[in-house]
């Protein structure tokens, strides 16, 4: 056998297997989902087909994670939140997509965005950009399944608070800045993806074996009158796993009351902001009626909570599904896709017209 003959055979099995794995991460298409990576499911099954919005540049501003509080700058509103506020490093969901883009489009505001898991509310509130230039508005959000363990108050106190604020807030005076969001799509190839293989590999062996240690579950959908996911695998839904079905006490609900009235003392205290809580629900939440093995969720309990400052999204959520909205949460994550984000940004502004915090003229029509 000759040398070159030789290197031949030896390179060939090396050329099939790469060969084999591009086909195979092509076929995988790119992983995006945060629920695709952590269940080990693949793209081309899960990942959404219809096309998303965004804006070409974010409307607001996102503070980085090594980024000091800017000290000289004034917000009309700061947004403590988590991942559906603020992009994270893993996040599909593109910078332009996110809600405080649409309402900085709808009002013309200047909005600042902290990330909840690198700052705390008690770093924002003692920081010279609190301190030095008050926002009119303090935004908390926060996702359902960790709204209890976040706001949840160590000590009693009263269940039934009034704003701490004495004096009327003046409003603000709408300027839209009336930019167009532009389409895009997922992203079908990005290259040999060989953690992405491994990953899904590795996953599907253990579901089809021993044990899945996932925390992602796969659950058939029922009472469909029409598709409400544009992915292959649309008659199934994924979701991080169903552990909301705990029942809440009327201690921590009153706990709960209690946290956010003492959040609202300290963000109110400098008669000058006002504290705004979004409550994200989680996925299940709002697919619990097509859902046939899941029964109550933390937010039905956490609803029941009459506070001033908490604004209402579910139910316009379980609205946009009835009127047939597809991917309003991606079938392949966790979080809203566009409609979600527009949704909540139309909530906040209801919310702030209704208290006479944004001057609307009677002639004045806000298009998003």
């Amino acid at each position: 056998m000759s040398f070159s003959r030789y290197n031949r055979l030896l390179i060939l099995p090396f050329l099939l297997i790469i060969g084999a794995l591009t086909i195979f991460s092509l076929w995988l298409e790119p992983l995006s989902g945060d629920l695709t990576r952590m269940g080990g499911y693949s793209e081309r099954n899960f990942g959404w087909n219809l096309s998303q919005h965004r804006f070409e540049k974010p409307l607001f501003r996102m503070l980085k994670d090594t980024e000091p509080f800017p000290e000289n700058e004034y917000f009309d509103m700061v947004i403590l939140g988590d991942s559906f506020s603020i992009h994270y490093p893993l996040s599909q969901t593109n910078e332009g997509t996110y809600w405080p883009n649409y309402l900085a489009n709808m009002t013309g505001m200047k909005i600042l965005a902290i990330n909840t898991t690198i700052h705390s509310f008690e770093d924002v509130i003692n920081s010279t950009l609190f301190q030095k230039n008050p926002p009119k508005f303090f935004l908390y959000e926060t996702v359902e399944r960790l709204a209890l363990s976040r706001l949840i108050a160590q000590k009693k106190c009263a269940k039934k608070t009034t704003p701490y604020i004495t004096r009327e807030t003046n409003p603000i005076y709408l300027h839209t800045l009336g930019n167009q969001p532009i389409e895009y799509l997922r992203p079908r190839w990005n290259g040999v993806q060989l953690g992405s293989v491994w990953n899904y590999l590795k996953k599907s062996f253990l579901r089809q074996t021993i044990a899945d240690k996932s925390d992602v579950v796969r659950l058939p959908l029922y009472n469909l009158n029409s598709k409400i996911f544009s992915n292959r695998h649309n008659q199934e839904i994924l979701l991080l796993g169903p552990t909301m079905n705990q029942p809440i006490s009327e201690e921590q609900l009153e706990a709960f009351h209690c946290g956010i009235s003492m959040i609202q003392g300290d963000i109110e205290k400098n008669n000058h902001s006002r504290l705004l809580l979004m409550i994200a629900p989680d996925k299940q939440s709002v697919y619990s009626t097509h859902i046939q093995s899941l029964s109550s969720t933390h937010l039905e309990s956490l609803l029941r909570v009459d506070h001033p400052s908490i604004i209402s999204i579910f139910q316009p959520l379980l609205n946009s599904i009835k009127n047939g909205e597809v991917d309003l949460y991606l079938p392949n994550d966790t979080h809203w896709g566009h409609t979600g984000h527009e949704i909540a940004a139309q909530a906040v502004f209801d919310h702030m017209v209704k208290n006479n915090w944004i001057h609307v003229s009677r002639n004045h029509r806000v298009e998003q």
